[in-house]
């Protein structure tokens, strides 16, 4: 039997077309082993993982058995699989991993990456109380709609993987709306015509309302109100200790003192973080092929100083050229990463690859 690891190396990590009905085969499959949990669903465009993580967080501090699955990862799968405050270790992967291939019985081979991995979180958090599932990047046909949910969550919603989704915002919240149901959960919304989306397809939902930021500052502030109304919907009150310790690396995360991190990678999130983001900020940037480069450095741009291209590990990079050409024509100085230097502010940022590639690279440097 293949090990997870070599089991994963040889599965499709991003793939264009998928048939939904093949993993709810392999979802009807696996239920009858799986112990009964109350599931909290998440869809969206920018914040899924944040919110997420912040729900697992305060519920695990409130006394709860939680599992958190979420994706994609920074440094390590393990990442994806969070078990009442841990990621998960290699021997409890494994486990899940042996059980689940008994379980399928051939019908693996035939999962998507994103598919084995959403299974193979719902096997090794089985027994949790409570699971947080992060949608990908999809709603209606994205593989953690197999499972059946007490309440449903919209976090911010935008463009991004439209190819997919749908050409306009309406589109996209749409297709992410309709894997909903239940209770809904809607968190404050850039694109206010989401909205209206929302109040078409469903006659009551609850609507994050904004309020003062006493939690932190920033759109965590606002994802963790998120979090906090579906902990009253589950009759868990809310309390400033249940955040202690709370963080999520790569998610508007300070590194150094001169050094933020966030995996942002489309205009919302960059639109978010321009907000936050001090003057003369050098941005270390590299993004997909198929993202809004032009859409990412218009919103950073008022704050930049220069741009610095950092290689990342992916056949689905930009080419240099393309961001180095959207630079120029918007007036950034830009040119290949040159590492940190004291005295200036870094914003690292346009991928989970990007943050990767700039720690790997700074642990290189330590060492």
């Amino acid at each position: 039997m293949k090990t997870l690891t070599q089991f994963l190396r040889d599965k499709e990590e991003y793939r264009k077309e998928f048939e939904f009905s093949t993993v709810q085969r392999a979802y009807a499959l696996l239920r009858p082993h799986l112990k009964k949990q109350r599931t909290i669903h998440i869809v969206g465009t920018n914040g899924k993982g944040s919110t997420g993580r912040a729900l697992a967080h305060m519920l695990r501090q409130s006394g709860k058995s939680v599992g958190h699955f979420s994706s994609p990862h920074i440094m390590s799968f393990h990442e994806r699989i969070w078990i009442n405050g841990e990621d998960a270790n290699d021997a409890a992967l494994e486990r899940a991993h042996e059980k689940l291939l008994g379980i399928l019985s051939g019908l693996e081979e035939k999962l998507s990456y994103f598919e084995y991995a959403t299974l193979l979180a719902l096997t090794a958090c089985n027994g949790c109380e409570f699971m947080v599932l992060e949608a990908g990047m999809g709603g209606e046909f994205d593989a953690t709609n197999v499972a059946p949910k007490e309440i449903s969550v919209l976090t911010p919603v935008g463009l991004d993987h439209q190819e997919f989704l749908g050409e306009s915002v309406e589109e996209i919240a749409k297709t992410k709306l309709r894997s909903c149901d239940n209770t809904l959960v809607v968190a404050k919304q850039p694109c206010t015509e989401v909205y209206a989306v929302a109040d078409a397809m469903f006659e009551n939902y609850r609507r994050v309302q904004p309020r003062e930021d006493f939690f932190m500052g920033g759109y965590l502030g606002e994802n963790i109100q998120t979090a906090v109304e579906v902990l009253r919907l589950l009759g868990i009150a809310y309390d400033s200790a249940l955040l202690e310790g709370f963080e999520l690396f790569g998610r508007n995360y300070r590194f150094a003192d001169n050094i933020t991190l966030d995996v942002g990678h489309n205009p919302l999130a960059a639109q978010v973080l321009s907000k936050q983001l001090p003057a003369g900020t050098i941005l270390v940037y590299n993004a997909l092929a198929d993202k809004d480069i032009k859409g990412v450095l218009t919103q950073l741009r008022p704050g930049l100083k220069r741009v610095e291209i950092i290689p990342i590990r992916t056949p689905r990079a930009a080419a240099r050229e393309d961001i180095e050409a959207v630079c120029a024509a918007l007036g950034i100085p830009c040119g290949g990463y040159e590492g940190i230097k004291r005295g200036e502010h870094y914003l690292v940022f346009g991928s989970f690859f990007t943050v990767e590639s700039f720690v790997r690279s700074w642990q290189s440097d330590k060492e």
